[in-house]
């Protein structure tokens, strides 16, 4: 049996291919489209995450993270959005890890 990854937040099938040439059953899920072929889930995280997954690896949004957007930053906390923090745990907002299979 496979090793079953799960690269949420991708769409660009670069981590799920890098898996898959290692023998890895991967999967990647993000709300859009793959950028090319291979096994992608489009919609939200939250549909798969209960699946029997051995890894999951998030990204979360680059745009609220990367420092090539570092001259936003000051606007984005005088709205009173938590960036780094909200960016972060996104995708764990409507989950709780204590019911998936994926130990952590």
């Amino acid at each position: 049996m496979k090793l079953q990854v799960l690269v949420a937040c991708e769409y660009s099938g670069r981590v799920r291919e890098a898996f898959a040439k290692r023998g890895w059953e991967a999967w990647s899920c993000d709300l859009l489209e793959s950028e090319t072929e291979g096994n992608h889930y489009q919609g939200p995280v939250e549909d798969l995450i209960c699946e029997n997954w051995n890894l999951m690896i998030c990204h979360p949004p680059c745009t609220h993270l990367a420092v090539s957007g570092a001259r936003h930053f000051a606007e984005k906390i005088a709205t009173g959005f938590r960036f780094r923090q909200d960016a972060i745990r996104r995708p764990y907002r409507a989950y709780s890890f204590r019911e998936s299979s994926i130990y952590h």
